[in-house]
C-alpha cells in the first residue's frame, strides 16, 4: 500500500502535475494512483472481484475523479 501513497514514475498525470507545480513555484499537489494500482484492479476485475472504494471526508475530490475515470464503483 505505501507504493499506491507516492509518487511514482508510472503515475503520469501526477508527475506531470508536480512538474508543473515546480515550474510555477507552488505547492506540490497529494499524489494520485499510480498505473500499478491500475493493473491490480484489472487484475482484481478478470478474477471476477469487484474493487470499489467508500468516500469519506479525508476523500480529495480529485482522487474520486480518478476513481471516477477508472470505472471504480464508490459510494
Amino acid at each position: 500500500m505505501q507504493e499506491i501513497l507516492t509518487y511514482k514514475s508510472d503515475d503520469i498525470y501526477s508527475r506531470n502535475l508536480v512538474y508543473k507545480a515546480l515550474v510555477n513555484d507552488s505547492a506540490i499537489p497529494n499524489p494520485g494512483m499510480p498505473e500499478s494500482f491500475n493493473v491490480l484492479s484489472n487484475e482484481l476485475k478478470g478474477l471476477l472481484m469487484k474493487l470499489g472504494i467508500t468516500e469519506t471526508e479525508s476523500n480529495s475530490d480529485e482522487l474520486i475523479q480518478h476513481f471516477d475515470h477508472l470505472g471504480v464503483e464508490h459510494e
